[in-house]
């Protein structure tokens, strides 16, 4: 089982940002499996795609909170699996 996570970089004045992550197990990329997301605090859940790609879209409300020059850690896992990733707010 091969799980990634997309680092993200995201404006203070975005709108909206994209937490994405890849899932392949034996190799083969893998539909319709699910995929938690943990960013500050909160979990966010997706499942992968046909290209195996789960995706969160996170809303302005939660990029207005975000400060300026920070990075915020994102836990991303399957099953016992987990991996992190990181947003950078500019």
């Amino acid at each position: 089982m091969y799980l990634t996570a997309s680092k993200v970089t995201v404006k203070k004045t975005a709108r909206k940002f994209v937490l994405q992550a890849k899932l392949k197990i034996n190799g083969k990329l893998v539909k319709g499996k699910k995929i938690t997301f943990k960013f500050k605090g909160k979990t966010y859940r997706a499942k992968t795609n046909s290209k195996g790609i789960a995706k969160v879209i996170i809303k302005k409300n939660v990029v207005k909170k975000l400060k300026k020059g920070k990075t915020y850690a994102v836990k991303v896992s399957y099953l016992k699996d987990s991996v992190k990733s990181s947003v950078k707010v500019k």
